[in-house]
């Protein structure tokens, strides 16, 4: 809301007029029979004793303060929409899965949108969608720093294979029992970097058929080794208490990403996490 005067600045005006800007609307405050007239002499465009113009400003002003003030404690998250029956699911993996699970009509085209679900202030979140800010997360990244992430150095074994990391254990799952020997490969590389390399060199040709039917069942075997053989994983696993775990990864089956602070993802590093920790003796 701003208070505009047009005239003054003009040599060839014959007048002056002061108006309000709402954003929305001009309206007219004072005026001046003359571009000359003094501040002092310019005359409300209200009859005399006339205090709407003062009050309607006043209470716009607060109904924008107090709609800034809604907006700001508002939360939003990115959802997938169904287009064959409504429903909000948190990635394209989880809409393909929907898909499959729910019988749609005869004319569903499989399509769907991204839209963006608005939370309100004590509303609580969508399904599916954790607060990365609240007190009960613990959220992490794949930067080989934090024990509970692949890129972190354990070394385990499984199926005789010896893995330096989580990380070159999974971008191995996906050939064993297919390419053993590509699989040994990928556990050779002599950092996480080159075990990406090795695997994303074969290409999805090269995996197991059952890659994506089995990849649960197998991150599972690994980070059950991995619990086996790395005293530091397991003390830092215990040291997350009752907090929900989160993996912060492009990857939606994976784990989650967090626009606007608000993660949605399957998240199924985080949920395998947990489970290790609850076996925990």
């Amino acid at each position: 809301m701003q208070v505009l005067c047009y005239g003054s600045d003009l040599p060839t005006c014959s007048a002056r007029i002061y108006l309000l800007y709402t954003g929305q609307h001009y309206d007219p405050i004072v005026a001046a029979a003359n571009a000359e007239t003094p501040v002092e002499h310019e005359q409300k465009r209200q009859k005399k004793g006339d205090s709407s113009l003062e009050s309607g400003a006043l209470l716009l002003a607060k109904q924008h303060v107090e709609e800034a003030a809604k907006k700001a404690k508002q939360r939003r998250a990115k959802k997938i929409k169904c287009g064959g029956c409504g429903a909000l699911l948190s990635d394209a993996e989880a809409f393909a899965s929907h898909c499959g699970e729910v019988e749609h009509g005869d004319d569903f085209a499989y399509d769907c949108e991204e839209v963006e679900v608005v939370i309100e202030e004590g509303d609580d979140l969508p399904d599916g969608t954790v607060d990365l800010n609240a007190d009960h997360i613990y959220s992490f990244t794949n930067t080989g720093k934090d024990p509970l992430c692949h890129a972190f150095p354990a070394s385990f074994t499984v199926a005789g294979i010896s893995f330096p990391s989580m990380e070159h254990y999974w971008q191995a799952a996906p050939f064993m029992g297919q390419d053993d020997t590509l699989a040994q490969r990928i556990a050779a590389a002599p950092s996480v970097d080159e075990a990406m390399i090795v695997a994303g060199g074969a290409g999805p040709h090269a995996q197991r058929g059952d890659w994506r039917e089995k990849r649960g069942e197998l991150l599972w075997q690994g980070l059950q080794a991995k619990a086996a053989a790395s005293s530091t994983f397991v003390q830092a696993l215990r040291a997350t208490g009752s907090k929900t775990l989160v993996y912060l990864d492009p990857d939606p089956w994976a784990g989650m990403t967090a626009p606007g602070g608000l993660a949605t993802g399957q998240n199924s590093v985080g949920k395998a996490l947990m489970e290790i920790r609850a076996q925990l003796p």
